[in-house]
């Protein structure tokens, strides 16, 4: 039988009419912080660029989702840990 767990961090973003919801891990993302969850967001942007492993989204077409906050929540009692806001202006050059 097998066993699951409960991660001891969720994510929770919003972006334009969306929420992307993710699991935070501090062994790949160190301890939530706001610094650590904007390298984490610039590692998505990335990642949606050509070569990346999420460009098939914008190659199909589909709009490349930008986050506009981001906070990591402790699962047990939901305290938020960390939050990061996007700059007020940025440049998304995935959907050029």
């Amino acid at each position: 039988m097998s066993r699951s767990s409960t991660p001891t961090f969720r994510i929770e973003s919003t972006g334009a009419n969306t929420v992307l919801p993710m699991t935070w891990s501090t062994k790949d993302m160190g301890r939530p912080s706001p610094a650590n969850i904007e390298k984490m967001v610039a590692h998505y942007m990335a990642s949606c660029k050509p070569g990346g492993c999420n460009a098939r989204m914008a190659e199909d077409g589909m709009v490349v989702w930008m986050p506009l906050s981001v906070r990591v929540i402790r699962q047990a009692g939901s305290e938020i840990v960390a939050e990061w806001v996007a700059p007020m202006f940025s440049i998304n050059e995935t959907n050029s």
